[in-house]
């Protein structure tokens, strides 16, 4: 289907080669012309053309970290290893809509997006997670319209301590 007419907001997954998207021209104040759509734009994050801006803030996050157990807690001390969503940003793709909040969550378990730090939304791990070696984690970010996104990584949990007892 040649020559489609794609709105800037639809799903990327919609547009091929041949549609046509729209293209906003800064110099001519909101003018819209449409363009073939190329594979840069079908790898876009979506962007509102009121706004100028993201529709939703996207985050950029470290494609996985280790972390050693520690003993945390006195006087009964546990080996864990606390990780939080601070750990794994390196950038925020602003949308203009702060503030903005943060996550961190196995992937399968309801995320808790409440933290306006992300330092605050931590996640401990334990020595379940070093016999299994690493766990898939959700780093989330939610704006002040409550629009969320969130980005899968991993954790790779080690115990070079030997804290955690023996299997």
């Amino acid at each position: 289907m040649a020559n489609k007419q794609v709105n800037a907001l639809t799903a990327k997954s919609e547009i091929v080669g041949d549609d046509l998207i729209p293209v906003y021209d800064s110099e001519e104040a909101g003018v819209e012309k449409l363009k073939k759509a190329t594979l840069s734009d079908l790898k876009m994050v979506k962007w509102n053309p009121l706004t100028g801006a993201v529709s939703s803030p996207c985050l950029i996050v470290a494609n996985g970290i280790a972390v050693s157990v520690v003993m945390i807690g006195a006087p009964e001390s546990a080996p864990y290893a606390p990780v939080s969503a601070a750990d794994f940003i390196i950038s925020v793709i602003e949308n203009g809509d702060p503030p903005y909040l943060y996550g961190l969550n196995r992937v399968g378990d309801m995320p808790d997006v409440s933290y306006a730090d992300p330092r605050d939304a931590i996640l401990l791990l334990d020595c379940t997670d070093v016999l299994n070696g690493y766990v898939l984690v959700e780093v989330h970010i939610k704006d002040n319209s409550s629009q969320t996104t969130y980005t899968e990584t991993y954790v790779f949990v080690q115990d070079p301590y030997g804290l955690c007892p023996a299997p």
